[in-house]
């Protein structure tokens, strides 16, 4: 399993190629592999300028954390580079990472292509269906045989 959208830090084909081949020689016969990613949904891909609310949350000390974002989208890469600033009473913190979006009939052909046979595809861990609508993709993937 392989969480965090982590396979959308993969920026290029060439890098995604790479690794499902790495997966490929590391699976085990009958072994299941699967990842999360936000799905590609337009309305989200946008540049804001500005740092936003996005939410708050407690730390593991019980204090409150205010969480601001803001984010550059680049329409021929299809990559958003986001900047996630967190706010504590004493102190905050700015991280930056950047996330390739790809539309899920890429990303399944990519997978197809690849050997892997998608048995299930879901839109949360709960495993609600995945469907037009739905703002995160799980594919659950074996290998052809």
């Amino acid at each position: 399993m392989l969480t965090g959208n982590s396979f959308q830090s993969l920026l290029t084909l060439d890098d995604q190629h790479k690794f499902l081949e790495c997966v490929k020689r590391h699976l085990t016969p009958n072994g299941l592999f699967a990842f999360n990613m936000r799905a590609f949904c337009p309305s989200e891909l946008v540049t804001t300028n500005d740092y936003h609310f996005w939410h708050e949350f407690n730390d593991d000390k019980g204090l409150k954390v205010d969480v601001f974002g803001k984010q550059i989208y680049d329409p021929e890469t299809k990559i958003v580079h986001y900047w996630t600033k967190r706010v504590w009473p004493d102190h905050q913190t700015v991280c930056k990472i950047s996330l390739l979006y790809s539309e899920p009939k890429q990303v399944i052909d990519l997978l197809t292509k690849h050997g892997f046979e998608i048995t299930s595809l879901y839109s949360s861990f709960d495993r609600q269906p995945f469907t037009s609508i739905s703002k995160a993709l799980i594919p659950v993937c074996c290998l052809n045989k």
